[in-house]
C-alpha cells in the first residue's frame, strides 16, 4: 500500500469516526456500548466534549485527505 492510498484510508476512518461524534455526541458513547456510569452518561460535559473529538476527528480526516 502506497503511502497516498493509506492516507486516504485513514482518513475515511477519521472522518467517519469525527462524523458519529459529532452528530451523536454522548449517544455515540452509548452506541459503542462504553461501559461509562450512569451518573456520567448524562452529563453535558461529556456530550460537549464527544462533540469537540468529532470535530477533532474531522479536520485531522480532512488534512489527511489533503495530505
Amino acid at each position: 500500500m502506497t503511502l497516498p492510498a493509506f492516507l486516504k484510508f485513514g482518513a475515511v476512518l477519521y472522518a467517519a469516526v469525527g462524523l458519529l461524534h459529532f452528530v451523536l455526541g454522548a449517544g455515540a458513547e452509548r452506541l459503542l456500548d462504553a461501559s461509562l456510569p450512569d451518573s456520567v452518561r448524562d452529563l453535558s460535559a461529556l456530550d460537549s466534549q464527544s462533540r469537540f473529538y468529532g470535530t477533532y476527528f474531522g479536520v485531522t480526516g480532512s488534512l489527511l485527505w489533503l495530505g
